[in-house]
């Protein structure tokens, strides 16, 4: 008998580990040996000759890197409290943030307890700090943050 139930669990097993892969971040996904071996317009082509271990870890990576909802970088924290009018004192001051500097992304968020508002999508703590001697002018409770950040568009 226990040796019926242990060959049913050995046999069901694989099937159980294979249903649970994620599969939700590769609808916009193209491997990149794909994308590079695809003919070009001009009727030019590459072939790649490498193992295929390598492809197998360039993809994992990409994949993985294709997951990320951002990168890490710097922003300028202009509000952060905690009071009963915080909630509505966050949304006034998006919007003078957003007319004071339309140029800047503005962020604002809750993270328990405290409602947040900040600018920017800085990858380096210098370029945060060249934009941040403008916005303490009109902010002086102002400071920079280490966040993530959104990827940058590549326009």
């Amino acid at each position: 008998m226990k040796f019926t139930i242990v060959a049913i669990v050995v046999l069901l097993l694989p099937f159980s580990l294979k249903s649970q892969t994620d599969t939700t971040a590769k609808s916009h996904y193209i491997p990149f040996f794909q994308l590079v071996q695809q003919p070009s317009l001009s009727g030019g082509s590459v072939t790649i000759h490498q193992d295929s271990e390598v492809k197998k870890l360039f993809d994992y990576v990409e994949l993985q890197n294709a997951k990320t909802k951002g990168l890490p970088g710097y922003r300028i924290r202009v509000f952060r409290e905690n009071s009963q009018q915080a909630r509505q004192k966050s949304v006034d001051l998006v919007g003078e943030v957003i007319a004071k500097y339309p140029d800047l992304p503005c962020y604002r968020y809750y993270d328990n307890p405290y409602f947040k508002v900040s600018v920017g999508d800085f990858r380096t703590r210098f370029d945060a700090m060249k934009v941040y001697k403008q916005v303490v002018k009109d902010f002086p409770e102002a400071f920079i943050v280490q966040e993530t950040i959104n990827f940058p568009r590549v326009d």
